[in-house]
Formats: structure tokens, C-alpha cells, sequence
């Protein structure tokens, strides 16, 4: 597994001239509205286009099913790839499927915290704004590595061993019925955002 991060700093025309688009990527480029959101798209293919490079593999595209998960044209490497304000992140594994999510630190989500948080989940977070980052961080990962599938954020995806510090370590599940899939989920903390990322 290998992962990226990219602070945008580039200007719209630099990015595209970066990733040299392919009629793939320009398709959906042509459909996004907003420069900013035009900006996260083209940085997070960079990001992906980087990683390949590590596997001698060429970078020809990325496209998405009708769940929105990304697939790599031309490629058996499983992808996942996450933006947020000035950052965007990919994560690439030759043979077993990932996930990955970045979020900045912000008080937009203690609102819908009691949405998302079971009881535990609530007592380990308070009102700290690093910890709710993470552990929505942790579920919108779960979400992403189970693809969607009608999870439900507070009773099917669950955090059972809490992060410690600024990097580490933390251990989550999906449970559906009577069926329980474990993860040992990779977390940090980094220029203010909350990045989590898991393979299976």
C-alpha cells in the first residue's frame, strides 16, 4: 500500500498542465463547475499519477461506478482518493482493496456528531475537535472500503480501539446482522487535518 498527500498551491492551469489530461479525466473535468472543485479533482490524480510512478505503472485515468467509487483505468491497482480545503490525498494497493479520507479539523461537524457517534464513540470525543475529526474521518473510510452498501454511519460502522496522539494505530469495524469485518485503520494528524486510510 502507498499513499499521498498534495497541498494545492498550484494555480488551475498549472495543475492541468501537471497532469497532462487524458480524454478520461477531461470528460468529468468539463462537468465540474467550480474552479476550486476543478483544483481537488486534478490535484488528487496528480497524487494517484505519482504513486503509479513508485510501481513503473502509466497513469491513464480515473473513472467511478454508479456508487462513485474510483477505479484506475488500465490498471488491477485498487485506488482510493480523498480532498479537503487546500489537500488532497490517494491511496493505491496492487491486489487488495483501500480506502482513504481526509478531513480538516473544523467545528462543522460537532452538529452532526450525535448522527455519527455511538455512545462510547461520544464519551472518548467530548467536544474535542481533533478526536470528532478522526473518528469521522475513520467511518467516512469504513464507508469507502465497504462501498456504501447502505451503512449506516452510527450503527453499522464502529471505532473499538481510539487513537492515541498524533499518529498511530486505531481499530474499527463494520457490523451488518450478524456479520463483523475488522480493520486495523492507519490515522494522523497533519497541518490541521485528520487523515485515516485501511486496506483489506
Amino acid at each position: 500500500m502507498s499513499w499521498g498527500l498534495w497541498h494545492i498551491t498550484e494555480s488551475l492551469d498549472e495543475l492541468v498542465e501537471m497532469l497532462e489530461l487524458n480524454d478520461i479525466d477531461l470528460s468529468y473535468l468539463r462537468n465540474i463547475s467550480h474552479d476550486k472543485k476543478k483544483k481537488e479533482f486534478l490535484a488528487s490524480r496528480i497524487a494517484i499519477k505519482q504513486l503509479l510512478s513508485y510501481y513503473d505503472k502509466p497513469y491513464k485515468g480515473v473513472i467511478k461506478d454508479d456508487l462513485l467509487k474510483p477505479y484506475l483505468v488500465g490498471s488491477n491497482h485498487h485506488v482510493s482518493l480523498s480532498h479537503s480545503h487546500d489537500y488532497a490525498t490517494a491511496v493505491i494497493h496492487p491486489e487488495k482493496k483501500t480506502a482513504i479520507d481526509i478531513e480538516l479539523i473544523s467545528k462543522k461537524l460537532i452538529p452532526i456528531a450525535p448522527k455519527f457517534l455511538n455512545k462510547d464513540e461520544a464519551e472518548f470525543c467530548q467536544y474535542d475537535l481533533t478526536r470528532i475529526t478522526l473518528l469521522w474521518c475513520a467511518k467516512e473510510t469504513l464507508y469507502k472500503i465497504f462501498h456504501g452498501r447502505g451503512l449506516i454511519f452510527k450503527d453499522n460502522l464502529f471505532v473499538t480501539l481510539f487513537p492515541e496522539g498524533n499518529e498511530g494505530i486505531m481499530e474499527a469495524e463494520i457490523r451488518l446482522g450478524s456479520l463483523v469485518w475488522k480493520y486495523k485503520m492507519h490515522y494522523m494528524i497533519l497541518n490541521g487535518y485528520g487523515i485515516t486510510f485501511i486496506e483489506d
